[in-house]
């Protein structure tokens, strides 16, 4: 590629492609990928997305939603939950899980307002409402965690105790980490689901999990094999038809409102009535 090349330190450099004329930065990272949820670097006043991570943000009057795409997907996604929840508080209020709702909730409020609040603005920087935006993402990481930790606690407490020692060996593996956590979590709780007779929430519950780790394993994989590219976030050109948070989000979402597992539970779990079908035709009755 064609360009001009600007070295702003030992791990970070500003491009201008002189064909496309195009800006973009590249920034030198480890095997573990970046730092969970910083996707974005500031530059000579400017801010830069990684590696199509973001949808473009969408602006109302003076007003910039960060990630409008994503901010949809777990708006819809909550209020999904919440109509699904009045449905089945309706036909049997034993079949609510009264553990897992309230954090799966939390978790996809405070993800939707992450992706409404921009994380940058030419007045006060990567600042710029830094700390509701700390406060949002603390809430929804772990009331996620909250969630797969109680699932694992009710397989057996190995499987609890086998997790926090996961969570512990992979704390500083950056996105690596993140991603090992995800798949090893995700995969688990579908397994438990999908054994012999199945309901339909398997088949959810399965297909969120394979768009999430998909997506996120592609954006980490891309980054390793081409480089950690980043492009002006509020680009008209040169993005990808679809983000890669986009369908991670879709994914995510898709587990959250999915994933049901209590065997101690007294009646099936509201929606995880078992079909007649194994895994993979897993479908409710």
């Amino acid at each position: 590629m064609a360009d001009d090349r600007l070295l702003l330190s030992d791990s970070i450099s500003k491009h201008y492609d002189e064909r496309s004329g195009s800006v973009y930065v590249q920034k030198k990272l480890s095997i573990f990928g970046p730092i969970v949820g910083h996707y974005s670097v500031e530059v000579d006043g400017d801010l830069y997305d990684l590696n199509d991570h973001y949808s473009k943000p969408i602006k109302f009057g003076k007003f910039i939603v960060r990630s409008p795409v994503e901010a949809a997907i777990n708006v819809i996604a909550f209020s999904t939950l919440v109509v699904l929840t009045i449905v089945a508080l309706l036909n049997d209020p034993e079949s609510v899980d009264y553990w897992t709702l309230p954090f799966k909730l939390l978790h996809l409020f405070f993800h939707s307002i992450v992706h409404i609040v921009p994380n940058w603005s030419k007045e006060d920087g990567m600042d710029h409402k830094k700390c509701l935006r700390i406060i949002c993402g603390i809430v929804f990481g772990i009331s996620r965690y909250v969630v797969i930790l109680i699932y694992f606690w009710r397989i057996h407490w190995s499987f609890f105790v086998g997790l926090l020692v996961l969570f512990g060996l992979t704390v500083k593996l950056r996105f690596l980490g993140e991603l090992i956590k995800t798949a090893v979590a995700y995969s688990v709780v579908c397994v438990v689901m999908c054994r012999g007779e199945c309901s339909g929430l398997c088949s959810v519950c399965s297909l969120g999990a394979l768009l999430q780790l998909g997506a996120s394993g592609s954006f980490y994989f891309v980054g390793q094999c081409k480089g950690h590219v980043y492009k002006p976030w509020t680009r008209d050109t040169d993005r990808k038809w679809i983000a890669y948070h986009v369908v991670s989000d879709i994914g995510n979402a898709l587990w959250i409102i999915g994933s049901a597992y209590d065997p101690s539970s007294p009646v099936p779990l509201a929606f995880n009535e078992y079909g007649s079908q194994g895994f993979p035709l897993c479908w409710w009755p």
